[in-house]
């Protein structure tokens, strides 16, 4: 593989402690970062050929269309024509390629396309304002589930349960890019008859998968009408801690064990997603929760950065000696996501008022706060190392283990939209996020969603962001 193809570091993720020294707070400049719903994605050639017949068939044959969208490394990737690096020329998988040929390394955006020529954050295209843009062709597409129809697989039951057809993306990219490419996808099942007024799809979304969801609901109006349901199950909607202690410590459930820490950190240092999917800015971050029915609840932002003055889209916070060379826009594209989302989100609540629903997991022990010190000295220090005792600051069982309640809200205003339904787990030792769909109950009540059929849950007001459904925790 071209070195210049594998990140060089970020200093190992690190330098949320390190890069203090003297240099003061540079935050990464607002609306700055040039990508947005309307901008080309990548060339679509292999997805047309190769991944949407199956889909598209697969829809037309259903009785009730419904689309699966999964999380976070939950689609496999594989490299079509071979320009990775990867020996066996084109059609590499690269993950997730059970064989164990495969390194997570390959998977990283670089600094520049097979071709030498500039890649930014999202890793398709030359956004220069001295020559004129122009598409880079992706050779890595999203082209079946991991679990892939295995028995013990995250997805396959909930498939198979609820006839259910996997729309597989790419977890890396910017999630306006995939957004982008389901909306059009959708758009275009109604130009080939597959779907209209009077048979509309459903969208499931787990995880990540929810992200691009609601990020193509809010960014194309038109897909209102084709529409029937959407479920978001476990949905980062304003951002999770595990992204930071992924990059940080380059701990990741699906990769321990198998790669490297600093393989994993440096790697995800470069996808966009996962910049994407850290806690939102403070001031985009719901404060309070709502209701006509309670008394206004706080909602704890997740994150104390000390020193002061400092938040997650801070360039000083991250700058080292080894990162990525477009480590500025990965921060300004991640700030311009939470701002847009921020706008959108009012809009996605009315337009799909009562064919909306969110479904969270709780039971399991969920970090709520956490607090990151930024020592001047060492330059590198793990995040578990010396702060070990005071990096947790808050817990909260209202939580999936990785994602805690709150941070599922659409809005802190529960008046406008309360259509909640939690999954308490049985066993407060599973990995109850990823696991989520392998339930029974939360699959019976999805399939009752689908099918307009009343959900059987008991109505919980007594938690700290207010009321919702609470699903039984059986099988």
């Amino acid at each position: 593989m071209n070195p210049r193809t594998r990140v060089s570091g970020l200093c190992g993720w690190i330098v949320l402690w390190g890069a203090w020294s003297h240099v003061a707070s540079d935050p990464a400049p607002r609306g700055s970062a040039t990508t947005s719903f309307e901008l080309a994605v990548s060339d679509e050639r292999h997805y047309q050929e190769s991944v949407y017949p199956m889909i598209i068939e697969s829809l037309r044959e259903a009785e009730r269309p419904l689309l699966i969208l999964p999380g976070f490394m939950g689609s496999r990737l594989r490299d079509v024509e071979g320009l990775t690096g990867k020996t066996g020329g084109g059609g590499e998988m690269l993950w997730l390629d059970l064989g164990g040929r495969w390194d997570l390394d390959e998977l990283a955006f670089g600094e520049t396309d097979s071709s030498g020529s500039p890649l930014h954050p999202e890793g398709t295209r030359d956004k220069s304002v001295q020559s004129a843009p122009r598409v880079f062709e992706r050779t890595i597409i999203a082209d079946s589930l991991v679990d892939n129809g295995r028995e013990d697989g995250p997805y396959t039951g909930f498939v198979e349960r609820v006839s259910a057809v996997p729309f597989p993306f790419d977890w890396r990219e910017d999630i306006r890019i995939e957004a982008r490419r389901l909306a059009r996808f959708i758009l275009d099942l109604e130009a080939q008859g597959v779907l209209n007024s009077q048979r509309r799809l459903s969208l499931v979304g787990h995880s990540q998968g929810s992200m691009v969801i609601l990020d193509a609901l809010g960014r194309e109006p038109r897909l209102s009408g084709l529409l029937e349901h959407v479920v978001l199950v476990a949905p980062p909607i304003h951002g999770t801690t595990t992204p930071l202690e992924a990059l940080i410590d380059g701990k990741l459930a699906r990769t321990h064990g198998i790669f490297r820490e600093a393989t994993v950190r440096q790697t995800l240092s470069t996808f966009p997603s996962v910049w994407q999917l850290l806690p939102a800015p403070r001031d985009l971050y719901p404060a309070v929760a709502t209701s006509s029915r309670f008394p206004e609840r706080q909602i704890l932002y997740p994150l104390i950065i000390r020193p002061e003055k400092q938040d997650t889209y801070s360039l000083g916070l991250w700058d080292g000696e080894e990162r990525p060379i477009f480590l500025r826009e990965l921060l300004s594209n991640a700030r311009l996501f939470h701002e847009e989302k921020a706008r959108y989100l009012p809009e996605v609540i009315e337009r799909y008022q009562g064919r909306l629903k969110v479904i969270v997991g709780i039971g399991i022990e969920t970090r709520q706060r956490i607090l990151v010190r930024i020592p001047p000295v060492p330059r590198v220090l793990p995040i578990h190392q010396e702060e070990s005792e005071s990096f947790t600051i808050k817990s909260t069982r209202y939580g999936d283990g990785r994602i805690a309640f709150t941070a599922s809200l659409l809005t802190g205003d529960l008046d406008r939209f309360h259509d909640y339904m939690a999954f308490q787990s049985p066993d407060p030792n599973v990995d109850l996020h990823s696991e989520i769909l392998t339930y029974g109950r939360v699959q019976l009540a999805i399939q009752n969603i689908l099918h307009d059929i009343p959900v059987h849950a008991t109505t919980r007001d007594d938690s700290p962001i207010g009321s919702f459904q609470l699903l039984d925790g059986s099988h």
